[in-house]
């Protein structure tokens, strides 16, 4: 949650701008998909469902094919844990 404070608080700097979601971003893509989907339970998104709401997030940058399994892993992780803050 700290990196997406940054990333906002880079977006609106003086002649700043603002870099979209990548693969690296794992804990922001994690609140990201918490905020879009805040009814769906992370546990129950398989993998391949996983990758399409990641790459259709507004803010998601990255190629989709440059993508691995412990990636998608370590996303749906920080989800889970965004999911249960919510709770």
């Amino acid at each position: 949650m700290q990196a997406v404070a940054q990333r906002e608080r880079l977006s609106y700097g003086e002649g700043v701008k603002a870099v979209g979601l990548t693969w690296q971003d794992v804990e922001d893509i994690g609140f990201e998909l918490a905020q879009a989907y805040p009814e769906e339970d992370p546990k129950q998104v398989p993998m391949p469902e996983l990758l399409r709401l990641v790459t259709e997030l507004d803010d998601f940058e990255d190629d989709p094919e440059k993508v691995d399994e412990h990636t998608l892993e370590s996303i749906a992780r920080a989800w889970e844990e965004e999911f249960a803050h919510q709770a």
